[in-house]
Order: C-alpha cells, then sequence, then structure tokens
C-alpha cells in the first residue's frame, strides 16, 4: 500500500509517522478506499440545519439575478459535497503528514461548531422576534433600518455571512489537506459564488 492511502476510514500515514497511524487504521479494520467516512457525517452534519429551515421556511431561498453564477454555486455545493465522500481519481484518501490530518480533524471539527453555532444564532433569533428573517437594506430607506434597529441589521448580515463562509473554508480545507483537486475546485467555485450571492441579498432585498 502506497504512503497516504487510506485503510479503513482512518488513513495510513507516511512511515515516518510511526506504528500510531497503523495502529489505529488496523484496530478499525474497515477497507474502503474509495469513500472517506469522514467527509460522509461531515455532509450529514451540514444538511442537517439547511434542511430544517427548507422545512421550517417553504419557498425560501437565496439566488442571484445572474444565471452564471448560480450554476456555479450549484456546481460547487454538490461537487463539494460529492467529492467530500467519495475519492474517484487515485487510490484512496490520504495525509501527506500528521499535521495534515490533525488539521482536517480539528478544523472540521472547529468550523462544523461554529456552522451549528450560526444556525443556533439564526433560528433563535427569527423564533424570538429578534430578527424577522426579513434583510433591511439601502433600498428600503434609512427609515427602516431606523425601526429595526441599526444594531439589529448588522447582527442579521452577519450570521448570514457567517454562514456561507463556514463551509466555504471547510470545503477548502479539506480540498487543501487531503489534496484532492476536484474536492478544492469546486470549494473555489462554491465560496466564490456563495458568498457573493449571500452578500448580493443582503444588499438587495
Amino acid at each position: 500500500m502506497n504512503p497516504g492511502v487510506v485503510c479503513g476510514w482512518m488513513p495510513v500515514l507516511g512511515s515516518a509517522d510511526g506504528p500510531t497511524a497503523v495502529f489505529l487504521a488496523g484496530e478499525l479494520g474497515f477497507s474502503w478506499n474509495w469513500i472517506n467516512v469522514f467527509g460522509l457525517v461531515t455532509v450529514v452534519l451540514l444538511l442537517i440545519p439547511n434542511l430544517v429551515f427548507a422545512w421550517r421556511r417553504k419557498g425560501a431561498g437565496s439566488q442571484s439575478r445572474n444565471r452564471c453564477l448560480n450554476l456555479c454555486e450549484q456546481i460547487g455545493r454538490y461537487g463539494s459535497m460529492i467529492f467530500l465522500v467519495f475519492c474517484i481519481w487515485r487510490d484512496g484518501f490520504g495525509f501527506p503528514s500528521v499535521i495534515s490530518l490533525l488539521l482536517y480533524l480539528f478544523g472540521n471539527g472547529i468550523l462544523l461548531v461554529a456552522y451549528w453555532t450560526a444556525w443556533g444564532i439564526y433560528f433563535w433569533m427569527t423564533h424570538t422576534g429578534v430578527w424577522t428573517g426579513t434583510w433591511i437594506s439601502k433600498s428600503q430607506g434609512p427609515t427602516a433600518v431606523f425601526i429595526a434597529g441599526k444594531t439589529k441589521v448588522m447582527k442579521a448580515v452577519g450570521v448570514q455571512m457567517a454562514l456561507a463562509v463556514i463551509p466555504s473554508l471547510l470545503f477548502l480545507l479539506d480540498g487543501l489537506v487531503l489534496r484532492y483537486i476536484p474536492l478544492l475546485v469546486c470549494g473555489i467555485l462554491f465560496a466564490v459564488a456563495h458568498i457573493y450571492i449571500t452578500w448580493e441579498n443582503c444588499r438587495m432585498k
């Protein structure tokens, strides 16, 4: 087996990383080289709050008037989720070093906690009436901003932007540490399109 190829869902690292990685991989006993179970769990955890939002606010969406931008966002989103789970261009998932593995594990963990926290704040704000879920922007004039309160408006924008930036960072981080070009390309597409569309919606609604 080549260094860095997955043995089960815990990757076997190079020989310089010692017996610990081999022990972990052997103890788990799986034999999937083409699927990343950590990635599958990550995708599920990313989708859960989005499904709750879709169920609670049917018909709510975030799109740009630019069809090309919308297409890039969708390609980036679904491509990133697919490539987080499935490896289609080499022997399997793996890491060049222990540091890369730790960056992957702790980076994903921190970003997922931040993502769920942002969603929790969003659901709390909409449930308690602190924020109705409707953007207040320049197009509605200064009076609307004054009535809603500038602080509330800024908090609403901050939460929405966090929900766009955090998954983008996660896709990019995983693409880099896994050295997985398809995931990295889709992550870049998603980050650029999704963050811009979210910001555009904040300004135009």
